[in-house]
C-alpha cells in the first residue's frame, strides 16, 4: 500500500506546515506511512515553490480506468508531477483512485 501512503500525502501536503515539514525531511508530519526512500525522495521533490511563488509546472493527464471516466489533467510543479504520475502507475485500489482524482482535479492549477 505504499502508493497509496504516497498519495495520501501528496493530498496532506495542501497544508503549509506539512509541506514544509516534509520538505526538511520530517515524514512523521504525514502521519503513520510506509514509504520507500525513493517514495521519500518523491515526495521531498514535490515540496519545492519557487521563490516567486510561481514554481515552473508541467502537465499532468489523469487516467482512472476502473472507474471509464475519462482523462482528466492539470498543471503541477514539476517535482509534484513526478510523484503523481507515480501514484497513477501503481494505485490499483478503484476508491483510493477516485479519491485521489478528485484531489487532482481540484487542486490541479493551483497547487503552489
Amino acid at each position: 500500500m505504499a502508493t497509496e501512503d504516497v498519495a495520501r500525502a501528496l493530498m496532506s501536503m495542501d497544508d503549509p506546515e506539512i509541506r514544509r515539514r516534509v520538505g526538511e525531511g520530517d515524514f512523521a508530519a504525514l502521519g503513520e506511512v510506509d514509504l520507500t526512500p525513493q517514495e521519500q525522495a518523491l515526495l521531498s521533490g514535490a515540496t519545492p515553490v519557487l521563490p516567486d511563488g510561481h514554481p515552473s509546472k508541467v502537465l499532468v493527464e489523469a487516467e482512472v480506468a476502473a472507474h471509464n471516466a475519462g482523462v482528466g489533467q492539470g498543471y503541477w510543479p514539476e517535482g509534484t508531477a513526478r510523484a503523481i504520475e507515480y501514484v497513477q502507475g501503481g494505485l490499483d485500489d478503484p476508491k483510493a483512485q477516485a479519491k485521489f482524482r478528485g484531489w487532482m482535479q481540484t487542486r490541479g492549477d493551483q497547487f503552489p
